[in-house]
């Protein structure tokens, strides 16, 4: 049955010796190695001692009592995206092998597996004495797969029964939204502890980004902006679809998308030239992080096409306290945080999008009111300081389990 946390403060014990799964490039600027990135940041403040078991490919990271330890760097396993591939299933198995290494030659309290590592934590462990561990629940595994991959489909049951496996056992489980929550509960868990993302904004409103984008010859105001990976499931398909009906109805502006990788950009380049976009859409790569702040300055508004997963994407958070309109997808991946008094929510079809990017745009009052909200909202419950308050806390209580 679910436990809430009581966010009063609670007594800290002694700093566990704690083996952390980190099954991805780590450290990169994405949605889990980012929050990964700011969890390690909490663990190393409580003086607990933990090994970060990742991938070879990333940026080091250093805190106190906190130690990377990389999988082999390996040639064809470089360039890991997002969600299930053949690359990471490769990495994987390196991963397997260094998890059971570790536990061969370290003793450890408490294991923190996140995303897939959850099976490794679960049935890779000696039987006898068994560690126990958390699972960090940034998506639902059986869900994602088979929205990359239809054909997984036919696996759906074999994941499902893994997946109530793995919650069953876990000692806590840490959702990242409220639909993952709800997700785990009915597979089983016994106790959840919601840890929502956060803004990444600094918190000034920072002078447009670098881009120089308002110095390109064909832009042209309002500026809609998307920022994020260009994975299927974004809906950037579904974005070009409604700005071509959008132009085509005599709506004003530029459409930006920024965090493409070079493959992606060129792909998308013969794309927007097949649309008859040339001009009213500029595509950027990704960028660091550090520029998150200046490059919502720039946006007019700003955009989550969305079409795939019940998580919420990191960035709506930044969005929201940016000061900018936001216009995302009336699907549960934004609408367990977003509702109308925060964002604009518009249905996930190309027709839908085409009217909202002419209409909004001359809603002047209505998106100052909106964004107004947005900000006042996430400030309150999506800051950094909330983060490090709740991961405290929430590790105060995993401790009390374990003891």
């Amino acid at each position: 049955m679910r436990s809430d946390v009581n966010w009063a403060l609670l007594s800290e014990t002694d700093g566990m010796k704690i083996l952390f799964l980190a099954p991805h490039p780590f450290y990169q600027n994405r949605g889990t190695p980012i929050a990964v990135d700011l969890l390690l940041s909490v663990l190393s403040a409580q003086g607990h001692s933990v090994d970060v078991l990742t991938y070879a490919e990333g940026e080091d990271k250093v805190y106190p009592g906190v130690t990377l330890i990389r999988i082999p760097s390996r040639r064809g396993l470089s360039g890991i995206r997002p969600g299930f591939s053949l690359k990471k299933l490769g990495c994987d198995v390196q991963l397997l092998r260094l998890f059971r290494n570790r536990l061969r030659t370290h003793s450890y309290d408490l294991i923190h597996a996140v995303e897939e590592s959850v099976f490794m934590a679960r049935f890779a462990q000696p039987l006898a004495q068994p560690i126990p561990y958390v699972y960090d629940m940034d998506s639902s595994l059986s869900q994602q797969m088979i929205e990359k991959h239809r054909w997984m489909g036919l696996f759906r049951p074999l994941f499902n029964l893994l997946e109530k496996a793995v919650l069953r056992h876990a000692l806590a489980v840490i959702p990242v939204c409220r639909s993952l929550e709800e997700e785990a509960i009915r597979l089983g868990a016994h106790q959840t502890f919601l840890l929502p993302d956060v803004s990444l904004l600094k918190g000034s409103q920072g002078a447009p980004g670098d881009l120089e984008i308002s110095r390109e010859p064909d832009f042209k105001r309002p500026c809609l902006m998307y920022v994020g990976n260009f994975e299927s499931y974004q809906g950037i398909d579904l974005l070009l679809q409604g700005w071509a009906k959008a132009v085509t109805r005599g709506g004003r502006g530029t459409l930006v998308l920024i965090g493409g990788k070079p493959a992606e950009i060129q792909k998308y380049t013969g794309r927007i030239r097949q649309m008859g976009l040339e001009g009213r859409v500029m595509l950027y790569p990704q960028q660091p992080i550090e520029k998150l702040d200046g490059f919502l300055a720039s946006a007019d508004f700003l955009l989550s096409p969305r079409t795939q997963g019940i998580n919420t994407p990191m960035k709506i958070y930044s969005y929201l306290d940016s000061g900018k309109p936001v216009i995302a997808t009336r699907l549960p991946t934004h609408t367990q945080v977003l509702t109308p008094e925060i964002a604009h929510l518009i249905d996930p079809q190309p027709e839908a999008w085409g009217k909202a990017l002419v209409d909004i745009p001359q809603e002047v009052d209505g998106n100052r009111r909106l964004a107004e909200n947005a900000r006042r909202y996430v400030q309150a419950h999506h800051s950094r300081q909330a983060f490090q308050d709740r991961a405290r806390e929430i590790y105060a209580r995993i401790q009390a389990l374990r003891a």
